[in-house]
């Protein structure tokens, strides 16, 4: 078992560093806002879901408000369960050597 920003995750590999996880996170980040933005979604201040605006529709690099920078908990979440959900179909999560991800 892993302790991870105080995430317990026991499918998760002990030496991926820090970095690593954060590059994932920020991939995930970038997806889900695809996600939205395909979807019809667009950035605003102010979250408003009936007009489709979100106020995370922007790279996490630009979260300014530490209301912003706590949301980035959510991507982390999704990313300590990646692990998680590959194991329940029978998968599991291992590093590329060697990779210039």
């Amino acid at each position: 078992m892993v302790d991870i920003d105080g995430y317990s995750v026991d499918k998760f590999p002990s030496d991926f560093g820090r970095e690593l996880i954060d590059k994932i996170a920020r991939a995930e980040h970038n997806r889900w806002n695809a996600f939205h933005y395909l979807g019809g979604w667009s950035y605003n201040e102010k979250r408003e879901d009936r007009a489709k605006e979100h106020d995370c529709l922007i790279p996490i690099e630009e979260f300014e408000t530490d209301d912003l920078k706590d949301t980035y908990k959510y991507d982390l979440a999704s990313v300590y369960y990646i692990p998680v959900y590959l194991a329940k179909s029978g998968y599991g999560v291992v590093e590329c050597k060697g990779s210039k991800f």
